[in-house]
C-alpha cells in the first residue's frame, strides 16, 4: 500500500500518507472517533497538530524545555501526580524535567497529548510569553458565557506529601524537616536515639533525617509526627518558630537565678539541680545548653517558666538579686522582731520548723554559716520577707535606760496598788520589783505591760514617757472629772435665773472698766 501511494501522483500521496499518520496519531491517544473520516481521505484533512503563535527558538533548551512544563502545570492547576496518572510516565520523571528540563524524547508525544499542544510548541517556543495576535482561529475561539457557566470547574485534588517534596527543593525540605524536629526534640527533651525507638524507626534512619542528609518518606514522616503528637505539616512548616537557644540570653537568665538563691553556682547546680559542675560552668561561660540540662534547671525552679523561655527570652525580672545576709543585721533584726511581738528565739525556730539552737545562735550572732533557706522559712513564719529580715536599715528595738523610768512613771500614774496592778497586767508583784530595781525585762514581760498600758513596745523600751504620756485609768479619771464638772455647771445655771443677767451685764462691765481706764 505504501508502494502504491509513492507511485502515485506527488500531491495525492503526500495527503494519503498525511491522513495515515494523522490517524495513528488519534488512535496512539485513543481517539477512536477519527476512524469516522477514514472514508473521506480525499478530502483536505486538518493539521496533526494545531499550533498557536508564540515566541519562537531556534533550538530548544532544557531550560526551555523546564519553564515550559512548569508554565504547563501551573496554568491547568494539576499536579506531578496527575500526570503521572494519565500518561504513564514515572512521577520522579516528570519531577526532574521540571528540575532539570531533561526530558526524553519517549515521553514528548504522552505529555504534548496530555495538555494538547505541539512537540514543536513544548521543545521551540517559550510559552511563559505569548505572541500578541489579534486574530483567532476558528478552532480556537472563546467558548460563550452560557456555555462557560455550564461547564464544570476542575476539581484540584489536595497536595500530598511526594508533591510537596517534588515540587520543592529537597535540600530546602530536608532542611525544615530537620530545624523542626530539633526544635520539637528539645521542647520535649529527646534524643535522636529516644526519638527513634518512640517512633519505632532506625536510629540511623533519624540520624540522617536531622542532619539533613535525606528527606524521610511519608510513613517515616507520619511515625515521627505520631512519636511528637504533632501534624505532617507541622514538620513541613518552613516558618514554625522553633527553640533555638540564645547562648547571651542563657547566660544572663542562669546567672540571674543564680544570684536570686545567693549561693555558689556550684552549689546551685550540684545540689539542687543534680547536675556535674564542671559542666554548667562551661554552659555558664558559653551559654550552649542543652536540652537536658534545660529541661533539669526548669524542674528545679517549680516550672515557673518555660524551656522556651530559659534559652530564648529574658526572665531576669522574675529573678532579682537575693539580699546580702549578714549575721549581725540578722541578728539584730530578729531580736527586734521578739521585743516586738513578744517572742524568744526559740518560739520563732518552733513558728518556723527549724531548730531552737539554729534560731538562737542566729540571734545572738553566734552562726558561723549562713543559711538562705533556714532563713527563709523564719522569715515567712513571721509573716515578712528575707529582705525585710535583712534590712540593715530596719528599726532596732532593745532595752534603754527609759524603761525603768517609764515603768515607774505609768505604775504611779495608774492609781493602783502594786497587788492589783500585777493581778491586772499578769506580772507578780516580785517580779515588778525586781524590773524596777533595774533587771531587764524579757520579751513577754514587754508584751503584757505594753498591752496593759497602751503602749507600744519601742515606746515602752526606748521613749521617754513621763512628758507626755498619760496612762488610761488617769485619763478616764480626768473624763469622769470633766463630766461631772460639766453636769454641776448646767445645774447651777438652771438654778439660778439671773444667771441670763449676769451674762448680759457682764460685757457691760468690761466695757465701762476698759473706758475708765482710758
Amino acid at each position: 500500500m505504501i508502494a502504491k501511494i509513492l507511485t502515485s501522483d506527488a500531491e495525492p500521496a503526500a495527503r494519503a500518507l498525511d491522513a495515515i499518520l494523522w490517524i495513528e496519531s488519534k488512535l496512539d491517544s485513543r481517539d477512536y472517533e477519527a476512524l469516522t473520516q477514514l472514508p473521506r481521505l480525499g478530502q483536505e484533512q486538518p493539521a496533526i497538530y494545531t499550533q498557536t503563535p508564540s515566541h519562537a527558538v531556534e533550538k530548544p533548551t532544557p531550560m526551555m524545555v523546564k519553564n515550559n512544563l512548569k508554565h504547563l502545570i501551573t496554568q491547568k492547576g494539576v499536579y506531578h501526580s496527575d500526570i503521572a496518572v494519565a500518561t504513564g510516565i514515572p512521577r520522579s520523571t516528570i519531577a526532574r524535567v521540571c528540575k532539570f528540563g531533561d526530558l526524553q524524547a519517549c515521553f514528548v508525544p504522552a505529555i504534548c497529548g496530555y495538555f494538547g499542544i505541539a512537540p514543536q510548541q513544548l521543545l521551540t517556543s517559550d510559552l511563559t510569553r505569548p505572541a500578541d495576535t489579534s486574530e483567532t482561529s476558528p478552532h480556537h475561539d472563546a467558548p460563550s458565557q452560557p456555555e462557560a457557566e455550564n461547564q464544570p470547574s476542575p476539581v484540584k485534588c489536595e497536595k500530598t506529601f511526594d508533591d510537596m517534596i517534588v515540587q520543592h527543593d529537597p535540600a530546602a525540605v530536608a532542611e525544615t524537616i530537620a530545624q523542626n524536629l530539633a526544635g520539637m526534640m528539645f521542647e520535649r527533651n529527646l534524643t535522636a536515639n529516644g526519638l527513634a525507638l518512640k517512633a519505632g524507626i532506625a536510629s540511623p534512619q533519624c540520624y540522617k533525617t536531622l542532619k539533613k542528609e535525606a528527606v524521610p518518606k511519608q510513613d517515616t514522616l507520619s511515625k515521627l509526627a505520631k512519636a511528637l503528637d504533632v501534624t505532617e505539616v507541622q514538620i513541613l512548616d518552613p516558618r514554625r518558630e522553633n527553640v533555638v537557644p540564645n547562648p547571651s540570653l542563657v547566660k544572663a537568665n542562669l546567672n540571674s537565678i543564680i544570684a536570686h538563691h545567693g549561693i555558689a553556682s556550684s552549689t546551685y547546680f550540684v545540689r539542687f539541680c543534680r547536675m556535674d559542675s564542671k559542666i554548667m560552668h562551661e554552659v555558664l561561660a558559653t551559654g550552649d545548653i542543652s536540652a537536658l540540662q534545660a529541661h533539669r534547671i526548669v524542674r528545679t525552679e517549680g516550672e515557673r517558666f518555660s524551656v522556651r523561655q530559659l534559652v530564648m527570652e529574658d526572665i531576669t525580672a522574675m529573678y532579682p538579686p537575693a539580699p546580702v545576709l549578714n549575721p549581725l543585721v540578722i541578728s539584730r533584726n530578729l531580736q527586734s522582731i521578739g521585743w516586738e511581738r513578744g517572742l524568744y528565739p526559740a518560739e520563732i525556730a518552733r513558728m518556723a520548723g527549724i531548730s531552737p539552737m539554729s534560731a538562737v545562735a542566729y540571734a545572738q550572732a553566734r552562726s558561723r554559716r549562713i543559711d538562705r533557706n533556714l532563713l527563709t522559712e523564719v522569715a515567712r513564719a513571721l509573716g515578712i520577707s528575707l529582705a525585710e529580715l535583712a534590712d540593715p536599715a530596719r528599726p532596732e528595738i532593745t532595752v534603754t535606760p527609759f524603761f525603768k523610768t517609764n515603768l515607774e512613771h505609768l505604775i504611779n500614774s495608774s492609781g493602783m496598788a502594786p497587788t492589783p496592778l500585777g493581778e491586772a497586767c499578769g506580772i507578780e508583784l516580785r517580779v515588778q520589783r525586781t524590773l524596777l530595781g533595774g533587771t531587764d525585762p524579757n520579751p513577754h514581760q514587754v508584751a503584757k505591760l505594753a498591752r496593759f498600758f497602751h503602749v507600744s513596745p519601742r515606746d515602752l523600751l526606748m521613749t521617754d514617757l513621763r512628758g507626755f504620756h498619760s496612762p488610761p485609768d488617769q485619763r478616764q479619771a480626768q473624763n469622769r472629772d470633766q463630766q461631772s464638772a460639766q453636769v454641776s455647771e448646767n445645774n447651777a445655771d438652771a438654778d439660778d435665773p439671773s444667771g441670763e443677767e449676769r451674762e448680759s451685764a457682764e460685757p457691760i462691765c468690761c466695757s465701762i472698766e476698759r473706758c475708765s481706764g482710758t
